[in-house]
């Protein structure tokens, strides 16, 4: 229990529930049973990871929805909406601190949602994630390639390519 359930909460992105940690548990069993294992217990959690990694709920990002077949339209748990909004701006799975404000139920607060999302954008990642927008949707990617002619264009220095591609993607930051 000590080593799966914080690998399948952060494999899964989402808290695990008993029977699921259970039926993984089991796996230990079957690793025990091994022929020849000399190390059941290394053999059961390999076993365990592996169906872990297997599981479309590390293959894919599952939204549980109260009623899959209800006409209106449902709220994403805080779980849902942590992995959206991570893979969204990281285009990976959640951070500590993401998974905490999920935990804490904090992402269904407006404030607290846009002062996650704030932190993110001035994360590293998120800061990579602005750069990349603004280079492939506004086509800013393409200055590094454009060579204007110096004599027309005394102004548009390296410096100055920079600072367009800067500008517009604090801009789009910002908004």
């Amino acid at each position: 229990r000590q080593t799966l359930e914080p690998f399948l909460k952060r494999a899964w992105r989402r808290p695990v529930a008993e029977a699921e940690l259970d039926s993984m548990l089991g796996f230990l069993d079957v690793g025990a049973a091994g022929q020849g294992e000399t190390k059941p217990f290394e053999a059961g959690i390999r076993l365990a990871i592996q169906s872990a990694l297997l599981s479309p709920h590390f293959m894919f990002r599952i939204e549980n929805l109260t009623d899959p077949h209800a006409p209106a339209e449902q709220q994403l748990g805080p779980y849902e909406v942590a992995s959206r909004l991570s893979y969204f701006i990281y285009e990976s799975m959640p951070d500590d601190a993401l998974f905490a404000a999920a935990g804490s139920d904090a992402l269904r607060d407006p404030a607290s949602l846009e002062a996650e999302i704030s932190r993110m954008l001035d994360d590293p990642k998120g800061e990579a994630f602005v750069r990349k927008l603004v280079g492939k949707w506004l086509a800013l990617d393409n200055l590094n390639h454009l060579s204007l002619d110096a004599a027309v264009y005394p102004a548009f220095t390296e410096a100055r390519r920079k600072t367009i591609y800067g500008e517009t993607a604090l801009f789009v930051k910002e908004f």
